[in-house]
């Protein structure tokens, strides 16, 4: 593919004997060159350069289709009018390129442009034919691009100095152009890409914030959900210990009191004679405690401090 390369772009003929851009270092690659400035796709195509830099009006462009001859070549044609700026011509004149695309590999691609002009005294004298090589450039990054046409005659004219002049200054102006226009429009892709890259950052720096706001929320809902559970555990524990508390205590002087009453009943019944013998036991010594003494009949004897003794018929210990 080299070599086939090289012979493309080393050929004698067809000559192309006026150079306007010779090697011109661009920062892009050879797919992108071909994806920026020649595909149908293209945003910034021929048609589009012809538009915004030469005023051209009704630009029309064909797809590319495959050569039935070599099956290597691509060719495609446009047309659209051109304003004329000059006193001895028409208003505007009817221009027709057909292209050939030429690819070789990595190793560069050749775009051949045959331009015909109608509508203007003697154009069926002449046409131009330019050339775009655009090479590979591994040392140095990016690719080279060479462009070069020249002023061809079918016809004789005597005004073909005249042609040839006017032809070379309009043709050269429109490849000096051509060259701002794509490096300008591999800024603007750089920029697009850079804008892309900034908004990409963006998003996955947003998304990691919002994934450690979740993580954080999660985690604060467990320690106020762990807080709550330990501050009910808390306070149910203090229930408890308040109502076992109070139950005791109240439990204590319930028991007291309804032994008291145990012991008085007992006590009538004996000295009335409707009991012949029993006997109390309660487990509880709170019941002959000092509270106990104190509401027993003054008349009970009492042996020592402490314990209340009772008749014979009933004992409490």
């Amino acid at each position: 593919m080299r070599e086939a390369w090289e012979s493309v772009r080393d050929a004698k003929y067809p000559s192309y004997a006026n150079v306007v851009i010779k090697e011109a270092n661009l920062p892009c690659a050879l797919d992108e060159f071909y994806d920026f400035f020649l595909s149908d796709s293209s945003l910034h195509s021929v048609a589009d350069f012809q538009g915004i830099t030469q005023s051209d009006i009704d630009i029309k462009t064909s797809p590319w289709s495959l050569s039935e001859q070599d099956a290597f070549s691509f060719f495609r044609t446009i047309r659209y009018i051109h304003p004329m700026n000059s006193s001895m011509a028409p208003p505007s004149a009817t221009v027709t390129k057909k292209q050939r695309y030429r690819r070789f590999g990595d190793e560069g691609l050749i775009l051949e442009t045959r331009t015909f002009v109608k509508g203007i005294p003697k154009a069926d004298c002449f046409y131009v034919d330019d050339r775009l090589a655009v090479e590979s450039c591994p040392e140095g990054g990016g690719v080279n691009a060479t462009a070069s046409f020249e002023v061809r005659f079918v016809k004789r004219t005597v005004f073909k100095k005249r042609i040839q002049g006017t032809s070379d200054r309009v043709v050269t102006e429109a490849l000096v152009e051509y060259e701002k226009y794509v490096r300008r429009a591999i800024e603007e892709e750089r920029e697009k890409e850079d804008a892309m890259e900034r908004k990409k950052a963006a998003a996955e720096e947003a998304e990691g914030v919002g994934v450690k706001v979740e993580v954080k929320a999660t985690a604060t809902g467990v320690s106020a959900a762990v807080f709550i559970g330990i501050a009910l555990g808390i306070g149910i524990l203090a229930v408890a210990l308040v109502v076992i508390f109070w139950r005791r205590r109240y439990g204590r002087r319930r028991r007291q009191r309804l032994g008291y009453r145990l012991v008085r009943g007992k006590n009538e019944m004996l000295d009335t004679g409707f009991v012949e013998e029993s006997t109390y036991d309660d487990d509880d010594d709170d019941v002959v405690d000092g509270s106990l003494r104190q509401k027993l009949p003054m008349d009970l004897p009492q042996e020592e401090e402490g314990t209340v003794e009772l008749p014979e018929r009933l004992t409490m210990d």
